[in-house]
C-alpha cells in the first residue's frame, strides 16, 4: 500500500510545524491529514464540510490534490488539513480544517486562490462551514 505522510514530519522536529503534534498516514487517495495542538494560544478557525467534484473533472482535481495537501501543510497558521473521499457519494470530498487565526485562515484563502489547485476547483461548488473557536483552553 502506497501511504501519504506530512513531509514536515521527517525532518525529525527539526520544522518549525514540528509542535503540531504526530502525522497522520494515509494511503494516497483515500485521507490526508495533519493533526495538530487545537484551542491553544489564539482563536481556532474550523472548517468543515464539502466539495462536490463533477466527474468529467475528478481526474484534474484528483491529480491537482497532493499539491494543494503538501502547501497547506507547509502554512505556518495550518493546524489539521484532511480531505477524505466520501464513501456515500462519488465525487465528493469531505473538507476538515483548522488554523491559529482568522489571519492565517485568510491567508490560506488568498494562496489557494492563487494556486494551480484554485484554477483546477474553480466553480465547483463547495458546502463549508466555517467556525471560530474561542480563545485559549477547551472548545
Amino acid at each position: 500500500m502506497i501511504l501519504h505522510q506530512n513531509p514536515q514530519a521527517q525532518l525529525n522536529g527539526n520544522s518549525p510545524h514540528s509542535d503540531r503534534g504526530k502525522s497522520r498516514l494515509a494511503p494516497i487517495g483515500q485521507s490526508y491529514s495533519t493533526w495538530g495542538k487545537l484551542g491553544e494560544q489564539m482563536s481556532v478557525i474550523r472548517v468543515t464540510g464539502h466539495i462536490d467534484v463533477p466527474s468529467d473533472r475528478l481526474s484534474a482535481v484528483q491529480e491537482a490534490m497532493a499539491e494543494h495537501i503538501s502547501l497547506t501543510h507547509e502554512e505556518e497558521g495550518c493546524l489539521f488539513f484532511s480531505i477524505t473521499p466520501c464513501p456515500d457519494v462519488a465525487g465528493r470530498f469531505l473538507v476538515s480544517e483548522a488554523f491559529k487565526s482568522q489571519e492565517d485562515f485568510d491567508q490560506h484563502q488568498i494562496r489557494t486562490h492563487k494556486s494551480h489547485w484554485g484554477k483546477v476547483t474553480s466553480g465547483i461548488a463547495r458546502n463549508f462551514t466555517i467556525q471560530e473557536d474561542g480563545k485559549g483552553g477547551d472548545n
